[in-house]
């Protein structure tokens, strides 16, 4: 598994976003057994948060704990797409409550900046920190405790590596980031969740297209 060594904290989160890309990527495949020992080898870390991560993972249907290892369990295209509406219905509620909260989102045009910086000088590690960040700022606005927990569910290790195997993703995210803050600023929950749920079902639409043929599973 081609991860670089963990040392930022929480460790524990950070395993399982690393384990979750790997069965969504592939590198770790249905049926495939790994143990507490060798994950924890991988990652420079110690066995304690790579035992919580693979608790979990258990819960999220991707493995299942037996003794001394993991299984993992496949990941197919149609549990990436229940995944991807599950997260399009939450998100979606979680930017029309943030408008219905907030009325200041210059932080949000503040991250797109920093997006169309990224795209300018094709930093990818940038624009996808600067990604994460603009959904957060929007979870955070919402007011909801539960929907954070529940979209970090769904969001973590999941289409990070659309704007490299995606042409044009990028600048279509960026897009309907801009209509997604104009919706807030109107002040319409209606408009916000409408925006939010397209921006998440477009870019869901656009990797199932091009992953299919890679590395999903048949049913």
């Amino acid at each position: 598994m081609n991860v670089e060594k963990i040392e930022m904290q929480p460790v524990r989160e950070k395993v399982v976003t690393a384990l979750r890309k790997a069965i969504f990527e592939g590198e770790l495949v249905d049926g495939q057994e790994i143990t507490q020992e060798e994950i924890a080898n991988k990652l420079g870390i110690s066995r304690m948060p790579v035992r919580e991560a693979f608790r979990i993972l258990e819960t999220d249907g991707l493995l299942k704990i037996m003794t001394r290892k993991a299984v993992v369990l496949a990941f197919t295209e149609d549990d990436f797409k229940d995944n991807m509406f599950i997260r399009s219905v939450i998100e979606g509620e979680a930017a029309a409550r943030a408008c219905i909260h907030h009325r200041d989102f210059s932080r949000l045009e503040e991250i797109q900046e920093k997006m169309k910086e990224a795209i300018k000088k094709q930093d990818l590690e940038t624009y996808v920190q600067a990604n994460i960040d603009f959904h957060g700022t929007i979870w955070d606005y919402s007011q909801s405790n539960r929907f954070k927990v529940l979209l970090n569910q769904t969001f973590n290790g999941i289409m990070f590596d659309i704007p490299l195997l995606v042409p044009g993703h990028m600048e279509k995210s960026i897009q309907e980031h801009e209509k997604i803050i104009e919706a807030l600023k109107s002040g319409s929950p209606e408009r916000a969740a409408e925006a939010m749920r397209y921006h998440i079902s477009r870019g869901a639409g656009n990797f199932v297209d091009y992953r299919s043929q890679f590395n999903f599973k048949d049913e």
